[in-house]
């Protein structure tokens, strides 16, 4: 069973952002779960600073002090996503304390969904550098599959007809993201959600 943390911040104002992250900061620093966080509390930190600073200029600010703003607001919202999805990694690579891991970097837990359900999954084997990637199969294709370390720039890494595979020699300590898709008689077909690994 995969676990998943929940980032619930849509709802959330830039105050509450801010506030919210901070918590995050001070419950994961020193905590013997995460000892290399990706991003780093420090970035985290800085993130928050520079939204508050953003949000004070903007009180009664100009147009592009707004615009300022949300740019710095949009950016926080990635280092949530980021963080939270080292976190489900961490958690998952040791799955008999799964919730507590991820309760205790501050973050909320989402209610587990089976490993089943999931159109693509990434987990630690057990053996340093090494990750097994399953997808789910369909019938007659053959499946791409592609890492990477920012979401912006993709590897592939995997071309072949089988729906799962080990992927070695991935550097420890490091979060990777994953994807797939199909690609059958009409060609390539969509790209799949991204799933994070942290490769222990």
């Amino acid at each position: 069973m995969r676990y998943f943390v929940k980032v619930a911040i849509a709802a959330l104002n830039v105050l509450a952002k801010i506030a919210k992250l901070r918590k995050i900061i001070t419950m994961m620093t020193g905590n013997a779960y995460f000892t290399s966080p990706n991003p780093s509390m420090t970035v985290c930190a800085t993130g928050a600073n520079q939204l508050e600073a953003a949000y004070l200029k903007a009180q009664d600010g100009t147009k592009g002090d707004r615009a300022a703003l949300r740019q710095k607001e949009i950016e926080v919202d990635i280092l949530f996503k980021e963080l939270a999805a080292y976190v489900e990694a961490v958690a998952n690579a040791s799955q008999f304390n799964a919730e507590q891991i991820i309760l205790s970097s501050g973050f909320e837990l989402k209610s587990p969904r089976k490993q089943e359900n999931v159109e693509i999954s990434a987990e630690p084997t057990g053996v340093p550098g090494e990750v097994k990637i399953k997808r789910k199969a369909v019938p007659g294709a053959a499946y791409e599959y592609q890492i990477s370390l920012d979401m912006i720039t993709w590897n592939t890494i995997e071309l072949s007809t089988r729906s799962r595979f080990t992927k070695r020699d991935l550097t420890r300590n490091t979060l990777y993201h994953v994807r797939t898709r199909v690609i059958d008689a009409n060609g390539p077909g969509e790209w799949s959600e991204v799933v994070s690994v942290y490769v222990m």
